[in-house]
């Protein structure tokens, strides 16, 4: 019963991009509290939240329409609509004017800080967190300036979020969320950080840890920061590792009690500061790309090249965001993660897209664009990459379109010139869906791939043993719908294949 339901969950969110999944998870949110602030559930009653959520979307929908046309970007929708959103569970509600004000400084400074706070197009603060501490920093103005004594409360910054009426589905949310995005590793660093420095301050005030650890979780915005903040994609770091030790530091950081020069610890400044390493340690810039060509290379499969504006770096396997302009939308969104289907090596960035029918409009418009058309691409990442050691024997199980990575290592591989045992099998319902099988040729040619194609079967243990020597010593890597891998993996496990020799490429949206 407990897989039929973790399945039927997951083919909902392979369903919908990472994106249209927050925005519709804080509307549900919105609408509860709604429900809790008129039945008197929250504080101040429902007339103040609804003034402020409406003072937050005029905000930052107007100050997102401004920046767009100031600086020549596509206006998107989803962006400042979800930011809204966040900014509106964490601010005071809209009692007075004062609160009013104070939130539209909020939203004004967070959609701004996409624009101004960059570098190479890329922004680098969570900008939910660079209002909430633009917030927090009018208080040095007081005495200073009466307008902002007048107007403005650095108060107004309250995580009302955390009140335990919200929890329930807080958590449903933000689980969904991480989900569907592969970041357990990420919210569990984070999680034994905040642990950390939760029980120490217990320690040293002489408090009973349990009930501080429960009073931190029930009555404090953890759950929420932790799901639905810190896993903002632009501003987290783009390797699972690096992932790791941001959930960490910011845990570490949303837990303690410290104060730099005037700034004192809130969530938003331990999230600021982790931004900074995410930083750097990520792809510093977005990239724009001008269409080549378009061309089919199988049956539905259409492969896209792009010239780069400027050279940038990635790993054989990784993948790139790409965002189409917002009328290339639908209920999914105008942004998907593709893999990079060419090589380091090449000069060209190529992706293959597998076309079903209907397809999504953002695929439509993609096929559709003229020859140098520029397209926006960034939040390189992804770990679906080679291992160091060349030594290492490796088998690439590839199902349909989860070819592409493996096109990029071996078209790597074969330019390199690198020695390296391989073997792929390639499944497929039918051969005319085989595609880049001059580069498998060729990678037979450079440095002795194996290639088994699988046409109309699926793969089985005793294919494995038969047709794959020494395959108990081998890492095994995994790509292409999700239902595949998930079963390749059982039988992989099943047959005495370590946990640790077995790779899944997967990557939040497609």
């Amino acid at each position: 019963m407990v897989t039929i339901m973790i399945s039927r969950i997951d083919h909902f969110l392979n369903s919908i991009t990472m994106y249209r999944l927050v925005l519709y998870g804080l509307n549900v949110l919105v609408a509860y509290s709604l429900v809790l602030a008129f039945t008197g559930v929250l504080h101040h009653g429902g007339f103040a939240y609804v003034r402020l959520l409406i003072t937050l979307l005029v905000v930052c929908c107007v100050t997102n329409v401004v920046c767009a046309k100031i600086f020549r970007t596509p206006v998107n929708l989803e962006s400042w609509i979800i930011t809204a959103l966040i900014l509106y569970f964490i601010m005071f509600p809209a009692v007075t004017m004062a609160d009013v004000a104070t939130a539209a400084f909020a939203g004004f400074v967070a959609i701004s800080s996409k624009f101004f706070l960059t570098v190479n197009k890329r922004h680098i603060f969570n900008p939910v967190a660079i209002g909430a501490l633009a917030v927090g920093a009018t208080a040095f103005l007081k005495g200073t300036m009466p307008l902002v004594e007048r107007y403005f409360d650095s108060g107004n910054v309250i995580w009302w979020v955390g009140t335990p009426a919200m929890l329930p589905f807080v958590l449903i949310v933000g689980l969904l969320i991480v989900r569907k995005i592969r970041k357990f590793s990420m919210l569990f660093a984070f999680l034994v950080g905040a642990l950390i420095t939760t029980i120490l301050l217990a320690l040293v005030d002489n408090n009973e840890s349990s009930a501080m650890i429960m009073q931190t979780v029930v009555s404090w915005p953890l759950v929420f920061f932790a799901t639905i903040m810190l896993t903002e994609p632009f501003t987290m770091p783009p390797h699972r590792r690096s992932q790791i030790i941001f959930g960490l530091i910011v845990g570490l950081l949303f837990g303690a009690r410290y104060h730099i020069g005037p700034l004192y610890s809130t969530p938003e400044l331990a999230l600021i500061i982790g931004n900074i390493f995410a930083f750097a340690v990520s792809m510093k810039r977005r990239a724009m790309l001008a269409l080549k060509e378009k061309r089919l290379i199988s049956k539905d499969t259409y492969e896209f090249s792009f010239i780069p504006d400027a050279r940038f770096n990635f790993i054989p396997g990784q993948y790139l965001e790409w965002t189409l302009p917002e009328e290339s939308t639908d209920s999914r969104g105008n942004r998907r993660y593709f893999t990079i289907a060419s090589s380091p090596t090449e000069k060209e960035v190529k992706i293959g897209i597998k076309f079903y029918q209907p397809s999504s409009m953002f695929k439509t418009d993609l096929l559709a664009l003229p020859e140098g058309y520029l397209i926006a691409a960034g939040q390189r990442g992804g770990d679906f990459t080679m291992p160091k050691d060349t030594r290492k024997k490796l088998v690439f199980i590839a199902g349909g379109i989860g070819v592409t990575p493996f096109r990029s290592m071996i078209k790597y591989l074969s330019d390199k010139k690198e020695k390296r045992d391989v073997t792929l099998i390639y499944s497929v319902k039918t051969e005319d869906e085989i595609a880049y099988k001059d580069i498998f040729e060729e990678g037979e040619k450079e440095f002795g791939l194996k290639t088994i194609y699988m046409v109309g079967n699926f793969l089985t243990a005793e294919s494995i043993t038969r047709d794959i020597y020494n395959w108990k010593e081998r890492f095994f890597y995994l790509s292409g719908p999700n239902a595949m891998v998930e079963n390749y993996k059982k039988l992989l496990l099943s047959i005495g294949v370590s946990r640790r020799n077995i790779k899944t490429d997967y990557f939040p949206g497609f």
